[in-house]
């Protein structure tokens, strides 16, 4: 069973969550990036989106029982500041001042609009597709304190992978893609090791499939360290088809043409 484009997802678009052309950083950090998501969730599953402070916070991976005063103040201004950006960029508004008096339980509305205004003009007007059962095991089932790093991470290696269109074959259009950590890390702007152990997660969480097929010998006679390949896994097992597809068009993209892959997963 693969996912497709009529099943329920969330769009994000990229410079959201990645760099792209010129750009410093993305535009959301980890945690408003989640808490953007949330919202987007809430909207698309009830037809608006009702939230409070507290509810977010749970959300996003925090305990409510015992919150750190700190980390709940700077949580609240991450909220305010992920709405004025969703106004100023895409036409978001909401009922609420957010300020530091406004209570944590009060239920505020957020109207959405999906009508970029400023935030792509002269950027990539990509975006990754977030299914809505995705976003469910990362807010439900995912026991972390990073949530926000693995959904960046997620979101951007999944913007790399492009359902297939009518006509087109497993192999030259595999639904997968292969990015070293260093790619990852640059794009994302985290450090290597926290891509790595964002990765880690992700695969243990079933949120995404990984694989690596080792080294080879290109026809220049320099040895090629293989990046990982990654898919988003299927109920049918299909990820393993997509990734071998994509690990033979990698390695002729690096030039080895004794391409003795090993179905290994």
């Amino acid at each position: 069973m693969q996912k497709d484009s009529q099943e329920p997802y969330l769009k994000i678009y990229t410079p959201l969550f990645r760099v792209s052309q010129d750009m410093v950083k993305p535009y959301l950090r980890p945690e408003q990036l989640l808490i953007f998501t949330s919202l987007k969730y809430g909207e698309s599953r009830h037809g608006e989106s009702r939230a409070s402070i507290q509810a977010l916070y749970e959300d996003c991976g925090h305990d409510i029982s015992c919150p750190s005063r700190a980390t709940y103040y700077r949580f609240k201004n991450y909220i305010r500041d992920t709405i004025q950006f969703a106004y100023e960029n895409l036409g978001w508004t909401t009922n609420a001042e957010l300020d530091e008096k406004y209570s944590s339980i009060r239920m505020f509305k957020v109207n959405i609009s999906d009508s970029p205004k400023n935030l792509l003009d002269g950027c990539d007007n990509s975006f990754a597709m977030l299914y809505e059962d995705e976003w469910e095991v990362l807010r439900d089932y995912v026991n972390a304190k990073n949530k926000g790093v693995l959904l960046q991470v997620f979101l951007t290696i999944v913007s790399y992978i492009y359902p297939r269109k009518p006509g087109q074959t497993i192999e030259f259009s595999p639904m997968a893609t292969y990015m070293s950590f260093e790619r990852l890390a640059k794009e994302t702007k985290l450090s290597a090791p926290t891509v790595l152990n964002a990765v880690h997660a992700l695969v243990d969480a079933g949120m995404l499939a990984c694989n690596n097929y080792g080294k080879f010998v290109n026809d220049n006679g320099v040895i090629v360290n293989t990046p990982n390949v990654y898919a988003r896994p299927q109920i049918d097992g299909s990820e393993k088809e997509e990734m071998f597809a994509k690990a033979h068009l990698m390695l002729k993209a690096y030039n080895v043409s004794d391409r003795q892959l090993r179905y290994e997963y």
